[in-house]
């Protein structure tokens, strides 16, 4: 028997060595987020590390601390970096122009990507450019191909930013009378600034609703607009979105970062709930975005992809600790449903959510070959 009970206090000791140590349950963000990349500031040492251009390094440090926010900013401020990149960049003697500058700027991609990633506007920018630097012959010099680059890259700009942004603007605008009240939420992004801007132009007389959230108040920044134009605001917080709506609001201008083919818009996350809110009142939601926001995929919910942020303490102090030890963490963006998105106006003019798919598609014919497309600008 006391062998019996030495070779079961062994074996039990054993079995307890061979258990590994129980870890600190994981928050339940942390569980159902977990897969979500975390936007949070860099660390300057690292960066300096890099092998980058030292405007791809700089644009990366202000992407990850958020100064360079929004999908035409964005996608302007990396087209600027890879300008300034490819000037100072020179072929070594044994390598072909073209396959060697695409190489550069896949790396430089890259290193953004992982600062934080790409807007659906930012990726199609990335892949015209690249298809142009595929299309350069073996016998192509350096400096004709600089010189292909830099306009495409301006002509890129003016063609998918500048102008539909004008166009966007005067078509959004045509739907706002005089002495109406317009909302919008958290800046709603230069579509629906140039929206206001033109608005002004003709010579209307409006008041603008500007909802905001706490964390990033991006709002405040359009307030500023507004007040520069002499445009009438007002300015709640987003738990009185409801209460706004009901006060003689025409219509919901609201911003997107994407426009997916199944009509559900990704935007900064709370539009999901203006845009709710507006058609349960029976307001009409009016998106704007660019065409280059289009894309194939589809998109059902906020949880398959969007980035997650962990704000700064309110105030600037330190982050207060409860008996709970509670972790604040959000998410940048929302899926709007299209059943709650009455237009989305383009610069082709206000299509339905449910003609995303047929944007999209003539979008691509368009960029394979003048054949087919039937846009019309």
């Amino acid at each position: 028997p006391k062998k019996e009970q030495a070779h079961s206090s062994s074996s039990q000791q054993q079995q307890h060595q061979q258990q590994p140590q129980r870890q600190k349950p994981s928050s339940l963000g942390s569980r159902l987020l977990g897969h979500l990349p975390e936007t949070s500031p860099p660390r300057a040492l690292s960066s300096l590390r890099s092998e980058a251009h030292p405007a791809i390094a700089s644009l990366g440090l202000r992407y990850a601390a958020g100064t360079v926010d929004g999908s035409n900013r964005r996608c302007v401020a990396m087209l600027v970096a890879l300008k300034l990149m490819v000037a100072d960049y020179s072929c070594p003697a044994d390598a072909a122009v073209g396959r060697d500058l695409d190489k550069k700027l896949k790396a430089a991609v890259q290193y953004l990507v992982d600062r934080r990633p790409h807007a659906v506007a930012m990726g199609a920018a990335v892949k015209h450019l690249r298809g142009v630097v595929s299309r350069f012959g073996p016998d192509i010099s350096e400096k004709e191909a600089k010189r292909l680059f830099f306009e495409s890259v301006d002509g890129y700009v003016q063609e998918k930013i500048v102008f539909p942004g004008r166009l966007v603007g005067d078509h959004g605008a045509s739907k706002i009378k005089d002495g109406d009240v317009v909302a919008t939420f958290a800046g709603g992004g230069d579509a629906v600034e140039s929206v206001f801007r033109a608005a002004k132009r003709r010579g209307l007389r409006f008041k603008v609703v500007v909802v905001d959230e706490r964390h990033r108040a991006k709002g405040r920044a359009l307030l500023s607009v507004l007040h520069d134009l002499q445009v009438p605001a007002i300015y709640v917080h987003l738990r009185a979105v409801n209460f706004a709506l009901r006060s003689s609001v025409s219509a919901v201008f609201l911003g997107a970062d994407a426009v997916y083919s199944n009509g559900a818009v990704l935007a900064d996350a709370g539009t999901a709930a203006v845009a709710m809110t507006a058609s349960d009142l029976k307001v009409p939601v009016l998106f704007c975005a660019e065409s280059y926001k289009f894309h194939a995929n589809v998109r059902l919910d906020s949880l398959a992809w969007n980035e997650r942020v962990t704000p700064a303490p309110e105030g600037g102090g330190e982050k207060k600790h409860t008996s709970l030890d509670l972790n604040s963490l959000h998410l940048r963006f929302d899926v709007t449903p299209p059943r709650f998105v009455t237009a989305v106006i383009t610069e082709h003019g206000l299509i339905p959510p449910t003609s995303s798919a047929v944007l999209v598609r003539e979008l691509e014919l368009g960029a394979s070959g003048p054949q087919g497309s039937t846009l019309s600008g």
